[in-house]
């Protein structure tokens, strides 16, 4: 993965967005011993170092081919909460700047936070 390239910088967002987004159900359908390398994944992705973080999701992505899922991670069209905007045009994203995961919560529904590491989510106003 080069960092600089800024279509492998989204292709990887997307696939962190959705191994984050559903680690128990990525979880559920892995063979038992490739099981665990969702909490690895998931630790590895905490730590926020691109090219380690590429490379976990790689192994994982194989681990699920060869329990017989195929699948193609894709930018998702919809958004957690689209409906419902916050009145002071905000949203809100990855902590730690790694996925494209995009929440935009009702009013009066608190922070929303991360699923790979239970930090609040970034707002970002617009």
């Amino acid at each position: 993965m080069n960092p600089a390239n800024g279509l492998d910088v989204v292709k990887l967002a997307d696939d962190v967005s959705w191994v984050c987004g559903d680690p128990d159900g990525v979880r559920d359908v892995l063979d038992d011993p490739d099981k665990p390398l969702v909490t690895h994944a998931l630790t590895v992705i905490e730590g926020g170092e691109l090219a380690a973080i590429r490379a976990v999701l790689d192994d994982l992505f194989a681990a699920l081919r060869r329990a017989g899922i195929s699948f193609q991670p894709v930018r998702s069209h919809s958004v957690s909460g689209a409906t419902r905007p916050r009145p002071a045009g905000s949203v809100f994203l990855c902590p730690q700047r790694l996925c494209s995961t995009a929440q935009f919560p009702g009013p009066g529904e608190g922070v929303p936070v991360c699923a790979a590491t239970g930090a609040a989510l970034r707002e970002k106003r617009f």
